[in-house]
């Protein structure tokens, strides 16, 4: 008869492996659900994105049309002292009003650029194309000194490239083939954008339309859960984070303006080319900070540089001139310390947001990044005044003593604030 053997020792290797072999199952299926979920996540985002951008959008415009409200509720305000009593609008009447004419400007906006600017920069890149196809004539003639430099046999460096150029123009060619049938895939993606731009242009009106019922039903909820104190404080930190931001993008969207413009009309006085192109870039690379105006003035001097090198190096001259005009009078006056952010922080946020996602976060990226940074140095403060301890960052700053002199006393200038 079978006789069982009790051994510690193995059963307590078998209870280890049977849990490590639970553990992997159990983390395998884990994955394929967490994936599952991810996938299903990114659906839903992906059929919620036109009311999400809506939101946005309508939040991006809203300091817009709180200024048109304010012109309207101004010229009826003077049209009543003028006599005319019975002129009056309701608050709905003026937000109708106010977003009618919000999109009417951003309406006519999009048309200047498509009419104006547009046409101005393409005839300006036209040129550039052109001054490129002369450089590079003025290469091929000059490919004979190169031949007989190298000791290589006339005639071979060009055609070396010929053929190049035709395998170019094949490989084009076979390109555009494979793209005919994919054609209608795109098609269809073009119009499912359109039908994604309308709806998020619907949503964003009926936003705009309706906000304080969307913000009471929002605060209604919220104090289902918060107390009256806690929810007075979300609200006011709300709205210190709302005007960072729309201040700040104010700012250097008119910064951006002020600026494009003074480099259209130096570029006009000293009689530069691509004014239009040029003064269009150097403002649009202002809303960068630190690497916009570099880039732009790199890209800028290289395009001049094609049309004459005198022409690149005064442009540059005037350019650092502009800068500096720019960062020591213009945006102290413009923005001030909007972000209250220090230089370190600028570049992070540029460098964090830039690289998740592009050019559009490298523009949003310090506002948004500074909200942050608000919030959390407002919890910060919160915890460290519960503790009675002091909220200044001065006070936690250690600075070495150099002959019985304090230099965290002597120089209070350099100290960080917050």
């Amino acid at each position: 008869m079978f006789k069982f053997e009790w051994n510690k020792k193995y059963f307590v290797a078998g209870v280890y492996a049977f849990g490590v072999c639970a553990a992997a199952i159990l983390f395998f299926f884990g994955v394929g659900m967490a994936t599952t979920k991810l996938m299903l996540l990114d659906n839903v985002l992906t059929v919620l994105r036109p009311i999400i951008n809506g939101l946005l959008f309508s939040y991006m415009i809203n300091p817009l049309l709180a200024g048109i409200e304010s012109l309207i509720a101004s010229f009826l305000a003077f049209l009543r002292k003028r006599g005319l009593k019975k002129v009056n609008l309701s608050a709905k009447a003026l937000r109708r009003l106010g977003v009618f004419f919000s999109w009417l400007f951003l309406f006519f906006l999009f048309v200047f650029l498509l009419a104006v600017l547009i046409p101005c920069i393409n005839a300006n890149l036209n040129k550039v194309g052109a001054n490129l196809g002369r450089l590079t004539d003025m290469v091929a003639s000059r490919t004979g000194n190169v031949e007989d430099l190298l000791h290589i046999e006339r005639g071979t460096l060009v055609l070396q490239t010929r053929d190049y150029l035709a395998g170019l123009q094949s490989h084009i060619t076979v390109g555009f083939e494979s793209f005919l049938p994919r054609l209608f895939g795109y098609v269809r993606q073009l119009t499912a954008g359109f039908v994604s731009l309308f709806m998020t242009c619907v949503v964003s009106i009926y936003f705009s339309l309706s906000k304080e019922v969307f913000g009471a039903q929002l605060k209604k909820f919220l104090s289902v859960f918060l107390k009256e104190e806690q929810l007075s404080k979300m609200i006011d930190v709300v709205r210190e984070l709302n005007a960072v931001f729309n201040s700040f993008m104010f700012g250097k969207l008119l910064l951006a303006a002020v600026v494009g413009l003074l480099c259209f009309g130096g570029m006009a006085v000293l009689g530069m080319p691509y004014a239009v192109f040029i003064s269009a870039t150097v403002g649009i690379a202002t809303m960068v900070p630190y690497f916009g105006p570099l880039i732009a003035a790199m890209v800028c001097f290289v395009i001049l540089l094609l049309e004459s090198p005198m022409k690149a190096f005064v442009f540059l001259g005037f350019l650092i001139l502009l800068q500096q005009f720019e960062g020591n009078v213009l945006a102290p006056k413009i923005l001030g310390d909007k972000t209250g952010l220090g230089g370190f922080w600028v570049v992070f946020a540029i460098v964090f947001f830039g690289g998740l996602f592009g050019v559009i976060g490298m523009i949003l990226g310090v506002p948004v990044f500074a909200m942050c940074y608000l919030l959390l140095k407002r919890l910060v403060e919160a915890k460290l005044a519960q503790k009675g301890k002091p909220t200044e960052t001065s006070a936690y700053l250690q600075v070495p003593q150099y002959g019985g002199v304090d230099t965290a006393t002597s120089r209070d200038d350099d100290a960080p604030q917050g």
